[in-house]
């Protein structure tokens, strides 16, 4: 049974492996300039696509003195794309000179402008 020794044919042949090299090379300053060109024309639509109706803006600032408790208030009456807001701001009169009185009534403006602006927007966000 083990007498006998069967060696397979050598096989030979020739194989052709091809390669393909591909070259990565840094963007030139043309393609990096029409790469930005490109972005811009797209934001340019993405601006142009979306509707932004006018809003105008009209205000009118009433100041009050109450003698009582020697306060000042500020009431600004104002209107935002035809909605009518109020925000005022009420302080002692010798704690804050008129300038900061302003600007804290104007922070109020500007949070209930937010408000009323934002709130349409984000009620359906969750």
């Amino acid at each position: 049974m083990f007498d006998r020794i069967v060696l397979a044919p050598a096989r030979s042949c020739t194989e052709y492996v091809t390669r393909e090299v591909h070259e990565h090379r840094a963007p030139t300053d043309a393609s990096v300039k029409l790469l930005t060109e490109m972005e811009e024309k797209a934001r340019d639509r993405v601006i142009e696509a979306v509707h932004v109706g006018d809003a105008t803006f009209e205000c009118v600032i009433h100041t009050m003195k109450h003698p009582m408790d020697d306060t000042t208030e500020m009431v600004a009456v104002f209107s935002l794309g035809g909605k009518k807001m109020t925000v005022s701001h009420r302080e002692q009169s010798w704690r804050t000179d008129k300038h900061a009185m302003v600007q804290a009534l104007r922070d109020k403006m500007a949070a209930e402008i937010a408000t009323a602006v934002l709130l349409p927007a984000l009620k359906d966000f969750r």
